[in-house]
């Protein structure tokens, strides 16, 4: 039992230590946050957009529902498998998740909990809004989560951080 138990403890240690970077590169692809521009609050519904960072899927009654990390929902009618067709997209700034029950999508605005009526998806209404339910997700935004490699250093002046996408960055200043 005790060398197992110093087994996990070895290893924990070893998945704790990064080394220190040593050099800054002139330049290096990382990733750059993207901050929210104008009113962050604002949702709508639009044509469909380009899939570009998959996230969380749901499937309901021949549709799936497809996150795009940081900026919506992607809505694809796939009651015909052989022809999928994506149909609508609902704008949310910041968006990290998406859950459905019944006929209600529950998504994050950034740290506001947003619920919407998907009952006719031909009128997507916003039904409800909680806000700072979530503040982590602004408090917790100088870094990209999950992330080792070099970053571009957050701005406070610039705003909240909605996502991060992946740039070549000139000497970056931060890393993890």
């Amino acid at each position: 039992m005790k060398k197992m138990y110093l087994f996990f403890l070895l290893c924990a240690g070893l998945a704790a230590c990064h080394p220190q970077k040593q050099e800054i590169p002139e330049q290096v692809i990382g990733l750059a946050p993207v901050y929210a521009v104008g009113d962050w609050q604002a949702v709508r519904v639009s044509e469909p957009q380009p899939i570009r960072e998959l996230g969380k899927m749901y499937y309901k009654d021949g549709f799936i529902f497809a996150g795009e990390r940081g900026k919506g929902i992607h809505i694809i009618d796939n009651r015909d498998p052989a022809n999928p067709k994506r149909v609508r997209f609902v704008e949310i700034a910041g968006n990290t998740d998406v859950a459905i029950k019944g006929n209600l999508l529950y998504a994050n605005n950034l740290q506001d909990l947003l619920v919407f009526d998907i009952a006719n998806l031909d009128n997507i209404r916003l039904v409800n809004r909680r806000q700072n339910v979530f503040p982590q997700v602004i408090s917790g935004g100088n870094h990209p989560e999950g992330y080792r490699g070099f970053f571009e250093c957050v701005d406070p002046q610039q705003g909240v951080v909605v996502y991060w996408e992946e740039r070549l960055l000139q000497s970056p200043q931060c890393w993890r």
